[in-house]
């Protein structure tokens, strides 16, 4: 796992010394064979894939740890009552606290991510394809990043987001194509933070969801 996230980096890092960025949409099976005015896109389906919850699990369990060592902590006082001991009851129960709020955080996330990359999807989709051949969009996310501003301002950051679209035919769940999608947005120092501005997590839903019009619509035909 290691290996290959060094690897994944080593790879974005050069992406970006060198000018480029990763390929945004690479298709695994290009949807061949149906025009864009012919797609009706009928039902929208979004889940978190293995990468991501594994992610979001591992840091819930670091909470969770954190919530027993500062319980044992607590445990592990003396009842003499003393200041020290008053101080260290007080620095563990905010410990928990701090914890108990970005465990909650982290499953609120992972709860709220497909739902609202799928109003995204659904608004960048409103009033477009209107044929007759009606298809599914099964769209797993695999990983969102998003650098918190003082990180941004301090040493510079990378949003990003990747994720799988599958088209499958409403009637017979054929596959029709299948591509990997990825947003990539560094910034960095004062000017990258100003230029990333709030509200970044819709702005990389939003982004997202325009590449998979932006597929259906054929834009991505050559990529």
């Amino acid at each position: 796992m290691k290996k290959m996230f060094h690897t994944a980096l080593a790879v974005t890092l050069a992406a970006i010394l060198c000018g480029c960025g990763p390929k945004e949409v690479q298709p695994i099976q290009s949807l061949s064979d149906i025009k864009a005015d012919e797609i009706h896109v009928t039902d929208v389906n979004v889940g978190l894939g293995t990468q991501f919850v594994e992610f979001y699990s591992a840091k819930i369990d670091k909470e969770e740890e954190i919530i027993r060592s500062q319980q044992e902590r607590i445990a592990n006082l003396s009842d003499v009552r003393s200041r020290e001991n008053k101080l260290n009851r007080e620095a563990a129960e905010k410990n928990i606290e701090k914890a108990e709020k970005k465990k909650a955080s982290l499953h609120e996330e992972m709860t709220a991510v497909p739902v609202d990359v799928e109003t995204a999807i659904r608004s960048a989709l409103k009033n477009k394809f209107g044929g007759s051949r009606e298809v599914n969009l099964d769209v797993t996310v695999d990983s969102l990043t998003l650098t918190n501003g003082a990180a941004v301002f301090l040493v510079g950051g990378s949003d990003s987001m990747t994720g799988t679209l599958k088209i499958n035919d409403a009637k017979s769940n054929e596959l029709l194509g299948e591509y990997h999608i990825t947003n990539f947005d560094s910034n960095g120092g004062l000017i990258g933070a100003v230029a990333r501005g709030d509200g970044v997590r819709g702005k990389m839903f939003n982004e997202f969801s325009s590449k998979i019009s932006g597929i259906l619509a054929g834009e991505y035909a050559d990529e």
